[in-house]
């Protein structure tokens, strides 16, 4: 189940959201199926530079190169 908990009090109110690894496949693979690209093609884009737009371009990042 997601554990939520807080930065520091010290710092601006930043939520962290911890998932498992199966948790974390999931939300990859729902990610890539709502910008209706594989993960080849995600990586395809990464490789060129030329994302088809931000979303994409954010997805990538947050899966840091790691297929799903």
């Amino acid at each position: 189940m997601f554990k939520r908990r807080r930065a520091s009090t010290t710092q601006p109110a930043v939520e962290v959201t911890e998932l498992s690894d199966e948790e974390w496949r999931l939300a990859a693979k729902r990610g890539l199926a709502r910008l209706n690209l594989t993960f080849d093609q995600l990586a395809e884009q990464a490789r060129k530079r030329r994302f088809q737009d931000t979303e994409a371009l954010k997805l990538w990042q947050v899966l840091g190169g790691e297929r799903p």
